[in-house]
């Protein structure tokens, strides 16, 4: 039905989710909605994988439908949103077919989806601030990052170190310098191992701030003779100090590079604005022409409240 009318310069797009990940059983459905929801989100439909030689039993110069044998842009309509068809068929005979339509314009580029883009962002921001503004400038990147790796058994865990260390040298090479999209490449790895992956008993981590250091520390875990005994998992509480903790640029370099802890302290900063006329964070931080006292207790509470709200949040953004 959905083709019905159609135009040949128009054709009705479809692909599978399966020929990227295979047989779900009972997930399939809901990874087909995954897959529709993000391709709609970014503008940008994957490519169909393995699609070489189309059923000669069908008329395809007839049909007006086309699989996405490569990564196609999602057709734009200014007049109406985005609208998908997302089928599941069980063995069994359970049939589902939902449709989708999108809630955004459709004339933004392929990855302009409204959020912020990019590997100084890739954090999910919690409840308590999913509602506050954006921040007004653009955050550094991180200066540090984690490589979580696990396994069921220690020799799993120097296996996974060691598949890292290929991909590393096969991606990366010994010139990392040279290729400005390796921040990015790692960045999106760490951060894919880190949500993506499923965390076993054996675990260790590698803190890097480039390929080299990255390497040396894969390299580390492979050699070390020792391994990392499982734990039971325990309970995560928050303790923070009170008074007499702050000292002049606190927090302001995870407010230089983690969007969620500047998203807080620029509410913290804009309420205190109101009633003070004067700001909190050139207090925190040192501000040139700031003639307020850190250390009084008028800005000093504040303060380490805010702070202490901006790490909670951060913690919880990554899953704590």
């Amino acid at each position: 039905m959905y083709g019905r009318g159609r135009e040949t310069d128009r054709p009705l797009l479809i692909g599978s989710v399966k020929t990227s990940i295979g047989h779900l059983e009972s997930a399939a459905g809901v990874a087909g909605l995954i897959k529709t929801v993000l391709a709609m989100r970014r503008g940008v439909i994957p490519k169909h994988l393995h699609f070489r030689d189309p059923n000669p039993h069908l008329d395809w110069d007839r049909l007006p439908v086309r699989v996405t044998s490569e990564p196609t842009e999602w057709p734009r309509d200014p007049d109406r949103p985005p609208r998908a068809g997302v089928s599941a068929f069980g063995i069994s005979g359970t049939n589902a077919h939902v449709v989708l339509e999108g809630y955004g314009a459709t004339d933004a580029g392929p990855d302009d989806d409204g959020s912020p883009v990019g590997s100084a962002y890739a954090v999910s921001l919690p409840e308590s601030v999913a509602d506050l503004p954006p921040a007004e400038e653009v955050v550094g990147e991180r200066e540090n990052r984690l490589l979580p790796l696990s396994g069921k058994s220690g020799q799993a865990l120097r296996d996974l170190g060691e598949r890292y260390l290929s991909w590393l040298d096969e991606r990366v090479g010994d010139s990392p310098g040279e290729d400005a999209a390796v921040p990015s490449l790692l960045s999106d790895m760490a951060w894919t191992a880190g949500v993506g992956r499923s965390h076993f008993d054996h675990r260790a981590g590698v803190v890097f701030q480039d390929a080299a250091s990255l390497r040396d520390g894969l390299k580390k875990l492979a050699d070390t003779a020792e391994r990392p005994v499982p734990v039971a998992a325990t309970k995560v509480a928050f303790a923070y100090t009170g008074q007499g903790s702050q000292w002049v640029g606190m927090g302001q370099a995870l407010y230089e590079s983690e969007p969620v802890v500047r998203a807080v302290l620029d509410r913290c900063d804009a309420v205190l604005r109101e009633t003070r006329r004067a700001s909190l964070l050139d207090v925190m931080f040192g501000g040139a022409g700031s003639e307020e006292d850190l250390d009084a207790p008028a800005w000093m509470q504040p303060a380490v409240y805010a702070l202490e709200c901006a790490l909670t949040a951060l913690w919880s953004s990554v899953g704590i």
